[in-house]
């Protein structure tokens, strides 16, 4: 498996840079300054808060060591005695061989805990998809309804985040549908509740039955005659007009009165007392009965119609609005049908001898009556709740809610099938990754209790000692200082601290202190797998020949070991980055990724870096040299690779050798030589001494260390570039 790091926003990283690499080692070259030192220092302290734009994956679970300038400096400046390194003594077979089966029950379990630890992670990330997911779908619910009206805005309170809003609706019971009411009919309760014009409304009245019976009764159908026997009951049957003849006594009367015989039908002096007696005696008691009947039904019936109530009032009351137009054409039929009857009631009063047959009005009023009561039974329940508009706005908006419910009920239970699976799969996971960390604690605890028997520190100390010896560094050497720590010995003087070692020194017995603690353990509990190195410039200060050295260490002790999982190099020096790098292309491409940073103004970045580009770099330093124009730290950083690549790389030659040479003892070159020697990570701090860098003496004492070691040619066609 590969790392990656992302270098964000800290130092010279202005965008984002990226390191990445799936080969066992990994080789990063750049000038001093380009951002070597910042890739070192957030893997050595990643959680820093400098680092907080910076990441990295693929170093969870496992050790990281880190090599550079700040493990130098907490391991050895601050503290007068080396932390002890228990590393395992050369035990016996038995307990080889138990300790041994002990790793590899635990690298099996860790492989398998990995895995599900994979899997869970993969669940989880499924399961927050689903929520987000289902999250989105219901979050319309709140677009939709605290923008426009808002009339239902109120129902989103406390709810106006998707997580809120969605655990809500999930959570509630699922109704049928034909026991919830549409948003809009939901909306305009609400409006009618809480708008400005809220207050309680009138009941209607209901329609008047006719409780008479008028419009049945037998009068209305009768034919009303006056005295059969009378003797001229004959003749006004055969004329069929009483109802005229009735009506004409009266006038015959008044003319009566007046002394006058003339007859009201034909003008003619015909009617005399005899005849006009007759007449009054046809239309006798059980007539004037029958008509007496019938008026009383008319009034009856009069009494009936305007008693009626007048709906137009209560037309505007928004609960009628459902059935208003119903209302209104049945109401109308019932105007019309009761003004009709009237009408046949007075021709019947008028002409009580022909029959009238009245319309009955019971079924348009019953069903008027039941559309009154059923708006009355709502205008109830809403004065109710105005009365206790607390508890109706919340009956309100729990329906709202139900109503969501359902509507949104495919994308709830969608929801809840596949949580369902995702998490009774990622409990599964979990049950297993808890089995698994008892067996590794049990199997760990076992581990410890052998290397605590077989832990050896002295073993420690001969390791590093043999390596000094090894160098051909015999003027100190470590010795245990209490029980758990080293310190430095010279010449069997205890007394001496790391402070007085020269510079070399400090980066050979840091460097070898740092390959022990990689190769052993911090205590005698520790039983970490793999782990992954990080070398940052180990090479500074050192000779040729020490510089051949560390390289061999690392490739010996990081490169060809299978302790590491990951081996990071990081270096300012081609000939050291070219003593690392394979020379076989094959195991170089398996093997070896090689990268490379550079630094302009848009900050640092890392780019790939081909094998044959080493030689393209010394070029460019050689162009960077010759433009008077560059920063002067630049400058003379890039003179220094130059002299150190040809004379150690090429040539061979022990680099402080270079510098003895009689003409660079002149005083105008001292700057120049001081500059040279200084230790390279020392330089890009303390070149921006303007006053003691002049461009033409620099390049007078470049071009001499060439001229003077018998490569003048070189020079001239070097700088021609």
């Amino acid at each position: 498996m590969g790392f990656k790091i992302v270098i964000d926003k800290v130092a010279s990283y202005k965008m984002p840079a990226t390191l990445e690499s799936d080969k066992k080692v990994t080789l990063l070259y750049g000038l001093n300054g380009a951002g070597k030192s910042t890739v070192s220092n957030f893997l050595y302290r990643p959680n820093s808060v400098e680092y907080k734009e910076c990441s990295h994956h693929g170093f969870d679970n496992v050790e990281t060591l880190v090599y550079n300038i700040r493990f130098v400096r907490d391991n050895f400046f601050e503290i007068d005695k080396l932390g002890g390194i228990f590393t395992l003594s050369k035990a016996n077979k038995e307990v080889e061989e138990r300790i041994a089966s002990f790793a590899k029950i635990i690298g099996d379990l860790e492989i398998e805990r990995n895995a599900l630890e994979e899997k869970r992670t993969v669940l989880s990330r499924s399961i927050a998809d689903l929520q987000q997911n289902a999250e989105e779908a219901t979050w319309p619910i709140k677009t939709r309804y605290s923008g426009g009206d808002r009339v239902l805005e109120f129902c989103l309170e406390g709810l106006k985040q998707k997580a809120r809003l969605f655990d809500h609706i999930s959570n509630l019971e699922l109704f049928d549908e034909d026991k919830l009411r549409p948003v809009d009919v939901l909306k305009k309760e609400v409006e009618i509740l809480q708008g400005d014009g809220a207050r309680s409304f009138d009941a209607i009245p209901l329609c008047i039955i006719d409780k008479s019976s008028a419009e049945s009764a037998a009068i209305f159908n009768q034919v009303i005659l006056g005295k059969a026997d009378s003797p001229v009951a004959a003749l006004i049957t055969k004329l069929n007009n009483a109802d005229w003849i009735k009506e004409g006594l009266g006038y015959a009367e008044i003319l009566q009165a007046e002394g006058s015989a003339a007859c009201p039908f034909c003008q003619a002096a015909t009617l005399n007392a005899t005849v006009g007696q007759l007449i009054k005696d046809y239309f006798d008691k059980s007539f004037s009965d029958a008509v007496d009947l019938l008026r009383d039904a008319e009034a009856a019936y009069q009494n009936f119609a305007e008693l009626q109530p007048n709906f137009s009032a209560y037309f505007q009351n928004p609960f009628f609005e459902p059935k208003l137009a119903e209302f209104q054409a049945l109401h109308g039929q019932l105007v019309t049908t009761i003004q009709a009857n009237i009408d046949k009631i007075k021709q019947k009063v008028k002409s009580p001898s022909i029959p009238v047959e009245l319309v009955s009005t019971r079924d348009l009023i019953v069903k008027l009556n039941a559309i009154i009561v059923d708006v009355n039974s709502k205008i109830f329940q809403h004065n109710e709740k105005i009365t206790n508009k607390t508890v109706a706005v919340a009956a309100l908006k729990a329906e709202f809610w139900n109503r969501c419910r359902r509507d949104y009920d495919g994308v709830i239970s969608g929801y809840k099938a596949a949580m369902e699976i995702a998490m009774a799969e990622r409990n599964n996971a979990s049950t297993a990754i808890d089995k698994l960390d008892a067996e590794l604690k049990a199997s760990k605890e076992g581990l410890v209790q052998l290397q605590k028997e077989t832990v050896n520190v002295d073993h420690a100390i001969r390791s590093i000692n043999n390596r000094l010896h090894a160098m051909g560094i015999d003027s100190f050497s470590i010795v245990k200082a209490g029980e758990n720590r080293y310190r430095l010995s010279r010449n069997g003087s205890t007394a001496e601290d790391f402070q007085t070692l020269s510079e070399g020194e400090k980066t050979v017995i840091s460097f070898i202190y740092f390959i022990e603690l990689c190769k052993g353990k911090k205590s005698p509990t520790d039983i970490s797998g793999q782990k992954i190195a990080v070398i940052d410039d180990p090479i500074s200060s050192l000779s040729h020949v020490y510089v051949f050295h560390i390289g061999q260490l690392i490739k010996e002790e990081f490169s060809n070991s299978n302790a590491f999982a990951h081996v990071i190099i990081l270096t300012h020096s081609l000939y050291f980055f070219y003593e690392l790098a394979d020379m076989r292309k094959d195991r170089r491409e398996i093997s070896q990724k090689l990268l490379r940073i550079i630094k302009n103004d848009s900050g640092s970045s890392i780019i790939d870096m081909k094998y044959e580009e080493i030689q393209n770099d010394y070029q460019a330093y050689w162009s960077v040299v010759m433009d008077k124009a560059q920063h002067p730290a630049l400058v003379a950083n890039c003179m220094r690779n130059i002299i150190e690549y040809f004379f150690n790389f090429v040539r061979k030659r022990d680099l402080n050798n270079v510098f003895q040479m009689p003409a660079l003892k002149d005083v105008k070159h001292q700057a120049f030589c001081r500059f040279m020697n200084r230790e390279s990570h020392s330089l890009g701090q303390n070149i921006f001494d303007y006053k003691e860098f002049d461009y033409e003496k620099f390049k007078e004492g470049f071009r001499l260390v060439f001229h003077d070691a018998g490569f003048a040619e070189h020079y001239a066609e070097m700088a021609k570039l």
